[in-house]
C-alpha cells in the first residue's frame, strides 16, 4: 500500500515527467509540487511530510488562514485575528473537535505553529507573514506571494515608494 501526502500542485511535475517531458533539465524547485511518479519508481523516494494548504479572504473578512497538516494533525492559523486551532485527524476525521484550546495541547500547537513559520521564511515570504519565527496578523493580502510576476511589498517598502512616488510628481 502506498500512502503520501499528494495534492493538486503535483499533477503538472507528474503529468510532465509521464510524457518525459522534464529530461535531465528536471529540477524539483522549478515547481512547488513533486512528480507523484517518484513515490512508484522508489519506495525511498523523497517526499513531502506535510503539506501547506491557503485559504483568502472571500466570503467573511475574518475567514483568510493558513494551515499545515500531515498524516496525524492539521494546524490552522487565522492570519485576520490569530486564532489558532488544531484537529487530531486520526480520531477526528471530520475536525469537529478543536484541540488548540486546551493548555495540554500548548506544546503540540507551538510545534505546528513553528513549523508553519519556517516553511514562510523558507519561501520567502516577507514580514507580513512571518516576524522572528512568529506567523503575523495581517489584513487582506489579494495576491499570494507566490503569484507569479507580482512582488509583495512590505509596508515600509510600499511607504518608499509613495514618498518616491510624491516627491517625482512634485518636481513637476
Amino acid at each position: 500500500e502506498l500512502r503520501s501526502l499528494v495534492e493538486l500542485r503535483d499533477i503538472l511535475p507528474t503529468f510532465l515527467d509521464a510524457a518525459n517531458s522534464l529530461g535531465s533539465k528536471y529540477k524539483k524547485d522549478r515547481f512547488d509540487g513533486q512528480s507523484m511518479l517518484d513515490l512508484v519508481r522508489s519506495k525511498d523516494a523523497e517526499w513531502r511530510t506535510a503539506l501547506d494548504l491557503e485559504h483568502s479572504r472571500c466570503y467573511f473578512s475574518d475567514n483568510q488562514w493558513n494551515a499545515l497538516t500531515d498524516d496525524r494533525y492539521k494546524y490552522i492559523f487565522f492570519s485576520f485575528t490569530g486564532r489558532e486551532e488544531l484537529y487530531d485527524l486520526k480520531n477526528d476525521p471530520g475536525e469537529e473537535r478543536d484541540l488548540a484550546a486546551d493548555p495540554k495541547n500548548a506544546k503540540l500547537v507551538a510545534t505546528y505553529h513553528d513549523q508553519l513559520a519556517a516553511l514562510f521564511v523558507k519561501q520567502g515570504r516577507d514580514e507580513r507573514f512571518v516576524k522572528n519565527g512568529k506567523l503575523q496578523k495581517h489584513e487582506n493580502i489579494l495576491i499570494g506571494p507566490n503569484y507569479t510576476g507580482y512582488k509583495v511589498l512590505t509596508p515600509e517598502q510600499k511607504k518608499a515608494a509613495d514618498e518616491k512616488k510624491k516627491a517625482a510628481s512634485e518636481k513637476k
